[in-house]
């Protein structure tokens, strides 16, 4: 064979077997494990829940039962617990400044049966299922009511009226666990709607819970001294 007729065959060949190469490469990458795809969907599925419970409250800053338990159910999904539904059983909740000698008792911790506990922690709270919808119902109406004049309310009505919902919220505790964070997450939310600005309510844990068991006994001094603060650092 001529060398001419050697070049053309090369030439055809390379030609015909670039098509055949490329298609075994893309097959390759596309059925190869990625840890940077895999990553990617983590992250893209992480932010779609994000943005999922975005926005809790509704059009006009109103809000519904509806909506609280669909942003539980997003941010729980993946917990060690039933997310989304109201507790099917009465609670109790430990507060910071019972002394409690067992360790594995934390504060905050929600136990299901209160002779798990015995006389382990004095001045604890029951919270009785029962109370949740018909509560949560008329704090929910309360808000409602004057989050539609909320243009008209001084700084300190609406520090008072963002502190009572809370306070309500946790005292009713709807679910098994988790009430504190979405409560926060949803306080921030508020106050970002009352006051116009973004504003994302992360007290120390500490003041926090001292704050709620005060508002809890009636005192919401501590817990609007936190929502004042929050606000004054949102400004700087």
């Amino acid at each position: 064979m001529e060398p001419l007729q050697i070049k053309i065959l090369l030439a055809i060949l390379s030609i015909a077997a670039i098509p055949f190469f490329r298609h075994l490469y893309l097959k390759y990458i596309e059925n190869r494990p990625s840890v940077f795809f895999e990553e990617f969907d983590k992250t893209f599925s992480n932010l779609n829940e994000q943005l999922d419970i975005a926005n809790i409250l509704q059009k006009g800053g109103k809000l519904s039962s509806k909506r609280i338990r669909h942003a539980h159910e997003v941010m729980f999904r993946n917990s060690g617990f039933q997310s989304g539904v109201y507790r099917d059983s009465d609670v109790v909740i430990i507060m910071p400044q019972n002394k409690i000698s067992n360790p594995e008792l934390e504060i905050g911790t929600v136990m299901s049966d209160s002779s798990q506990i015995g006389s382990e922690v004095k001045e604890s709270k029951t919270l009785y299922k029962k109370e949740i919808d018909l509560a949560l119902e008329k704090n929910i109406k309360m808000w409602n009511k004057w989050v539609k004049s909320s243009s008209k309310l001084n700084e300190k009505s609406k520090v008072e009226l963002a502190s009572r919902f809370h306070t309500y919220l946790m005292i009713i505790h709807p679910f098994i666990d988790g009430n504190g964070r979405l409560g926060r997450r949803l306080l921030g939310e508020q106050l970002s709607y009352l006051f116009e600005k973004h504003i994302e309510f992360n007290p120390a844990s500490k003041d926090y819970y001292e704050s709620i068991n005060k508002a809890s006994s009636g005192d919401e001094t501590s817990l609007k001294q936190l929502i004042t603060k929050t606000l004054s650092d949102s400004s700087k």
